[in-house]
């Protein structure tokens, strides 16, 4: 068994003891949490070198001081494989020229870049200028925290920041028969009667997922990653129908009219037929029926098991390689 050292765990509350003590059997985890940011990428350093792989998580910002990117282009020896790799390039030259160099500072032959869709296995390339022998996609997985079953109060929800386009979700909710939610801080328009927009907390984030009828993932037109599959999954892993904008990755996750709906990015038309389907008490059935296939596939396909193993696969491919 390779000797792997992994920052990886720390981002999942849905990270049970039993999956922990699965998890800590097959690598060395080092918690975060009880480190400074400083201390976590010295420690990391400092132990790299009697290790086969670093496993560190790409999705790590500015709060982390980018810590696991640091030790990624620091550390000496060790393959290194960042997991959620789901970089932008910025809005302006100077974000973009910082990013290219700071790609070139971390990558060389030996670092793996996981990608959360398929598109990306030549988007990131191409936007980063990695080699693509290098990019692997390992399809994301359910976060949500294990609690009692989620109830159906016939509301429609969509939250997130990230590449989110909600223009046609407010074209599509005036005059729709339900309270439309918007956990963001990103509509700044007026809204219909019908809609609340705003940030909320991250538990009640997590309510509102699990109490509403339908949640929306309504993504940007022309984006260069995926983004929105923590929400979209979370929520067809609590039973509710998902409607995605086809964007990268949404196919990987959604498969149209069977576990949800995916309709075109910035059409608030197609939207709104399909939020009067998913309203529609005459197609119930379907509902049920579309929703028990969502959440066998989000306990099987997308469990954090299941995402583990992935990383763990591209781990032992890399050092045989």
């Amino acid at each position: 068994m390779p000797r792997i050292l992994t920052t990886v765990p720390h981002d999942f509350r849905a990270l049970t003891p039993k999956q922990l003590t699965w998890w800590e059997a097959r690598a060395d985890v080092v918690d975060r949490r009880s480190r400074s940011r400083l201390g976590l990428v010295r420690e990391l350093r400092r132990r790299a070198r009697g290790y086969d792989a670093l496993l560190l998580d790409g999705s790590v910002g500015t709060s982390e001081l980018y810590s696991d990117l640091v030790v990624a282009a620091a550390a000496p020896g060790p393959a290194v494989i960042v997991s959620d790799a789901s970089w932008k390039r910025g809005s302006w030259w100077g974000d973009r020229l910082a990013g290219r160099v700071a790609i070139r500072v971390v990558d060389s032959s030996r670092v793996v870049y996981c990608v959360l869709s398929s598109a990306e296995l030549e988007l990131f390339p191409r936007t980063w200028g990695v080699d693509p022998r290098r990019v692997v996609f390992t399809p994301f997985c359910v976060t949500l925290e294990a609690r009692e079953p989620a109830g159906d109060d016939g509301s429609v929800f969509a939250g997130g920041e990230s590449l989110r386009d909600y223009v046609p979700l407010l074209a599509a909710a005036r005059g729709l028969p339900a309270r439309v939610t918007i956990a963001s801080g990103s509509v700044t328009r007026p809204t219909p009667e019908n809609v609340v927009a705003g940030r909320v907390p991250h538990e009640r984030f997590g309510e509102l997922l699990r109490g509403c009828r339908v949640v929306v993932v309504p993504l940007a037109r022309g984006i260069e990653r995926s983004a929105g599959q923590q929400t979209y999954l979370n929520a067809m892993a609590a039973g509710k129908l998902v409607i995605v904008t086809d964007s990268p990755g949404a196919r990987d996750y959604v498969d149209d009219g069977v576990t949800g709906l995916v309709v075109p990015p910035g059409d608030g038309t197609a939207l709104r037929g399909a939020l009067d389907w998913c309203l529609d008490d005459r197609n119930a059935a379907e509902h049920d029926a579309m929703r028990g296939r969502a959440l066998e596939q989000a306990r099987s396909r997308f469990s954090l098991d299941a995402y583990f193993e992935r990383l763990l696969r591209v781990v032992e491919r890399t050092l045989e390689s």
